[in-house]
């Protein structure tokens, strides 16, 4: 063979030596930069980072299910990869009001171990939604629902929870019915809510027809608070103090007059209250609860296109009261005790109990006829003086008998005063009566059962001046000697629906 051949042959054989080497040295050099890396991981140690949860993750609900998605815990290996995390129950019982603890576990590569132990981690079941389910109407400008349902709500830990009352059907408006919505969210996200259905009143009065719908132009209105009806057993009266009207508030949201050691009419024949269950008891101590006070409209001022101005007549027998107190016995209205305690705006007076003062600016100051021709009789000695600038006052003979105002005029045995029996004229007794010494027809059997015996105005033209006429409880009338205390009152009144001054 000629030696360029050899020459060539040999080139080629140095090449791939070359590039052997260099396949060789780039082998070696990654194969270091492994070994390298992995000395230095061997040497640093594999390991897991911290935990990350939601570290005010501190309140949990009693049906909440442990786990790592609860506290939203995650964690890392130094190699930047994830690793699951469990989460367990370690320590309490998830029950409303208690405290657990939790651990967070993860193992990582070769069985690498972590864990986290939470404290102090509350448990809370559903709160509890309290308010005052009785209450059936609210007035038109009342805003503070809190306050005028007593809401209150109390979580697990017996805290109270910030509660919300909106509005969700209906327009807060006179004569309507709307739907009102309470809802509770406690710390640990457990909600609750409440709907309900009231009537909305205007602020100062409601009119309501015969059945007790609302009605624009209703014979009929609610106007004032009286108390009128026992306690309700389930009702307790919170604090021992009066507010500064007098009166007692109740679990309930009603306030409440309180009265000691009650007066019975008569003890020969055990009686209950309107409830039916608590026997009226002399020397007791009874609460009754202030209601709307309601009246019939019996007449108005037609001089008025809108008839804005009402007289209005009340539906019961409210309280009961000595006619007069003197001695010797004055039957003139005009002096009387009752007549004063009618109009007496100081604490026990009826003006000041049974009205606010925005209500009281309705009233319009009456010119009361006393004449004799309103005693039903004339000459009548014993008639007095027109008042002017009362309020308050009882209705007269000639007012009782009116037929424009719906009731009869018929007299038995030639007498004016022995009006025969008038169902519009009966009037029932109120609990609160009842337990200061109202009389009360106790026979069942009676179509007047519950009904009692009211003054009128109008005295009897006696010598004596003793006698008033009262009306019994079948509507019929008759006198009396004015010293009884068992007789009920049925007020009078006239008001302006639409103007008033803040008294």
């Amino acid at each position: 063979m000629s030696k360029p051949a050899e020459s060539s042959k040999s080139s080629k054989k140095r090449i791939l030596i070359i590039i052997l080497v260099i396949v060789i040295v780039i082998i070696l050099a990654l194969l270091i930069f492994y070994l390298t890396k992995c000395a230095r991981n061997n040497l640093a140690g594999y390991a897991l980072e911290d935990f990350q949860y939601n570290t005010e993750k501190l309140a949990i609900k009693s049906s909440d299910e442990i786990n790592a998605d609860l506290f939203g815990a995650t964690i890392k290996g130094n190699d930047g990869e994830k690793v699951a995390v469990t989460a367990t129950l370690i320590e309490g019982s998830k029950v409303g009001g208690g405290e657990v603890s939790v651990k967070l576990s993860a193992i990582g590569k070769d069985g690498i171990e972590k864990e986290k132990i939470i404290t102090g981690i509350k448990v809370y079941s559903e709160p509890t939604l309290e308010y005052h389910d009785t209450i059936k109407f609210i007035r038109e400008s009342d805003s503070a629902y809190d306050q005028v349902f007593g809401i209150e709500a109390i979580d697990s830990f017996g805290q109270s929870v910030e509660t919300t009352a909106t509005v969700i059907e209906g327009e807060k408006k006179e004569g309507n019915t709307i739907k009102i919505k309470i809802t509770v969210t406690d710390p640990a996200g457990n909600y609750k809510e409440e709907i309900f259905s009231v009537d909305v009143w205007g602020d100062h009065y409601y009119r309501v027809d015969a059945k007790g719908n609302y009605a624009k132009d209703g014979e009929y209105i609610y106007f004032g608070e009286y108390p009128q009806t026992i306690k309700a057993e389930s009702v307790e009266i919170i604090g021992k103090t009066p507010n500064e009207r007098g009166r007692y508030l109740g679990s309930d949201g009603f306030y409440y007059a309180k009265v000691e050691s009650a007066i019975t009419y008569s003890d020969d024949k055990p009686f209950c209250f309107s409830d039916g269950t608590t026997v009226v008891t002399t020397g007791e101590t009874y609460y009754f609860k202030f209601e709307p006070i309601k009246w019939r409209i019996i007449d108005a001022d037609y001089s008025l296109e809108n008839r804005t101005k009402v007289f209005l007549f009340c539906e019961s027998i409210l309280d009961n009261r000595l006619y007069d107190l003197s001695e010797p016995c004055n039957n003139s209205y005009e002096d009387s005790e009752i007549s004063k305690w009618l109009n007496d705006n100081q604490t026990g007076g009826f003006y000041s109990t049974a009205f606010s003062a925005f209500e009281k600016g309705h009233n319009i100051q009456t010119t009361i006829d006393n004449s004799a021709l309103s005693t039903g009789i004339s000459p009548n000695p014993n008639a007095s003086n027109n008042m002017h600038q009362k309020q308050m006052f009882l209705l007269s003979y000639k007012e009782i008998t009116n037929a424009e105002y719906g009731f009869k005029n018929e007299t038995a045995y030639g007498k004016y005063y022995q009006l025969t029996a008038d169902k519009l004229r009966e009037r029932k007794v109120s609990d609160y009566s009842l337990a200061n010494g109202a009389f009360c027809e106790l026979d069942e059997s009676n179509s007047y059962y519950r009904n009692g015996i009211w003054w009128t105005r109008s005295p009897l033209n006696d010598d004596k001046k003793s006698k008033s006429l009262a009306v019994q409880s079948d509507g019929s009338t008759k006198p009396f000697i004015v010293n009884h205390q068992a007789f009920g009152v049925v007020p009078a009144v006239w008001i302006d629906l639409n103007t008033y001054t803040k008294f």
